[in-house]
């Protein structure tokens, strides 16, 4: 599901940062891959097909605007040689508090999908 997608897609973003910073920075901006077309898939679905969900793109957002920014700074960053003043691991912590808020959000579109799933097969 796209829900699971976006979720995992930014813990890998997480992970290539943690797992290739400050050592491998060329190794990290070849493994970035940001869910944004999942995003983009699953706001459309929503808006399209389950207007009432909208409220809960709210949530999902809190967690994933916040990332995609940190990420595209990190990226701005590594690009132009500056990484070294970075502390992964303290960066780490904060996207994780990110990574919570977009769960909390993902789980909430799943309920009101299985709602309104319910709904129709009544």
């Amino acid at each position: 599901m796209l829900c699971q997608d976006i979720y995992d897609g930014h813990k890998r973003e997480m992970l290539n940062a943690v797992n290739n910073l400050p050592d491998s920075p060329t190794l990290f901006l070849e493994r970035r891959n940001h869910p944004g077309k999942e995003v983009s898939e699953l706001k459309m679905l929503i808006r399209s097909y389950a207007p009432d969900l909208k409220i809960k793109l709210v949530q999902l957002d809190k967690g994933h605007e916040p990332l995609k920014k940190e990420f595209r700074k990190l990226e701005q960053l590594v690009a132009s040689g500056n990484i070294s003043e970075l502390s992964i691991t303290e960066k780490n912590q904060q996207w994780e508090g990110y990574l919570s808020e977009l769960g909390q959000g993902s789980n909430g579109i799943k309920a009101g999908i299985e709602s309104v799933l319910n709904r129709l097969v009544k």
